[in-house]
């Protein structure tokens, strides 16, 4: 990534940080203190997930996606608060990356997952 495509976004009242060699991570300045770049502690694994698109999703929706991938059912049912305005990859992701990048949006809209040890899942609000 060039200076002048950083320079420029900052300029706008963007933050970007480089997460690794596959994420981007581009917030309004005033969250970049919520940014904590995770990617270098993944696993290895295969691409298997194909380019992922969402425009004005609900949080909602990205649990749902993220269930389907971590193949966790989730505990409780209450409905998941925030949006996620725009998110888009261009590379394929194994699904250990793609569940990051999904748990980055559902951070960011104040909820995270908490693993529970029967192959399920609770969301719970507040950021990590």
């Amino acid at each position: 990534m060039t200076d002048v495509f950083v320079k420029c976004l900052n300029e706008r009242g963007a933050f970007v940080v480089v997460d690794g060699e596959k994420f981007l991570q581009v917030v309004p300045s005033a969250m970049k203190e919520a940014i904590s770049p995770r990617s270098k502690d993944l696993p290895l694994s295969t691409a298997e997930i194909g380019a992922m698109r969402l425009v004005n999703a609900d949080a909602s929706t990205v649990v749902d996606i993220y269930g389907s991938l971590s193949e966790r059912r989730r505990k409780g049912s209450g409905l998941v608060a925030g949006t996620v305005p725009y998110f888009h990859t261009v590379q394929s992701l194994s699904k250990p990356e793609a569940r990051y990048a999904l748990e980055i949006l559902l951070d960011w809209n104040g909820s995270r997952i908490v693993f529970d040890n029967d192959d399920t899942f609770s969301i719970v609000r507040g950021s990590r």
